[in-house]
């Protein structure tokens, strides 16, 4: 499997999001690399000389150094254990992230989330264009997110497109059988279940047949609101992580767009995992 990329800027958050990646890349045997992007947009109009950008990209070469023995260090478990690399580089997020991406595909990215900055790292111009132009899934790790192992996956389904949503799960059995984990498919409604009935029979049927991993379940709930409704089966049906598709448009405005955004992310403490189209 390809490796993990575990992006943190040093915050509690960061380095949070940085020890679940390589949990994660233990169980999914696979290597990671670890990146801090030394951004200086905030003194763009301050003049620097050349030699503190140096200092500073010095200075969180270090700052990764130490984390990566630390993961080393604290990793007591017998079995697999991920090699460790780490760049720091000087830019944006975005720009540092593509940057890498061109010289080494990865499996996932994973990024940290500050709970009162969650929807502010979604908003931001650069982080919707991060997930508009990925070509590979990105793991969203709220701060308290335990390090357990994945046992149960929701995937997150409006039946609107049986053909993408089949496709992102197929990407996603590899990942759930190398762990072990079941996938429980997810639709949240408000009532008006004789309308989805047949979509919901028609994809059922074709996951049955095609999907060729027999721990793919189904619950629908409803709800007025998708990301309580979200929240809600998250919590009662004990999911580990919560998986979406993304669409350019119909998913980051309904999962992410107004008051949406918030409310994800102030009440759902499992990691999100952002597939793209």
């Amino acid at each position: 499997m390809k490796p993990l990329l575990l992006l943190t800027d040093f915050s509690e958050s960061g380095n949070h999001a940085v020890e679940y990646g390589y949990h994660l890349a233990k169980h999914l045997k696979t290597n990671v690399m670890l990146c801090n992007a030394v951004d200086m947009a905030g003194a763009a109009n301050m003049l620097w000389p050349a030699e503190a950008y140096d200092t500073l990209i010095t200075e969180s070469g270090k700052e990764l150094k130490k984390l990566k023995k630390h993961l080393e260090r604290t990793d007591h478990h017998t079995g697999f254990h991920p090699q460790i690399s780490y760049q720091s580089k000087l830019g944006r997020l975005l720009d540092v992230v593509e940057s890498i991406r061109q010289k080494e595909d990865f499996y996932m990215i994973v990024i940290g989330a500050h709970r009162t900055g969650f929807a502010r790292f979604l908003l931001e111009n650069h982080s919707k264009s991060m997930i508009d132009t990925l070509t590979c899934p990105l793991l969203i790790v709220p701060q308290d997110a335990a390090l357990s192992d994945i046992k149960k996956i929701a995937f997150g389904t409006d039946f609107k497109n049986h053909k993408r949503d089949l496709e992102a799960i197929y990407k996603l059995i590899p990942m759930a059988e190398q762990m072990g984990a079941k996938i429980l498919l997810a639709h949240i409604h408000k009532g008006e279940i004789a309308d989805i009935k047949k979509m919901e029979d028609e994809f059922l049927t074709e996951i049955s047949n095609k999907a060729n991993y027999p721990h793919i379940f189904y619950s629908c709930v409803e709800h007025d609101k998708a990301d309580e409704g979200l929240c809600q089966l998250c919590t009662n049906q004990q999911v580990d992580m919560l998986v979406m598709l993304h669409r350019s448009r119909d998913f980051f405005e309904l999962m992410f767009g107004g008051s949406h955004t918030h409310k994800v992310a102030v009440k759902v403490t499992v990691p999100l995992m952002v597939i793209p189209e």
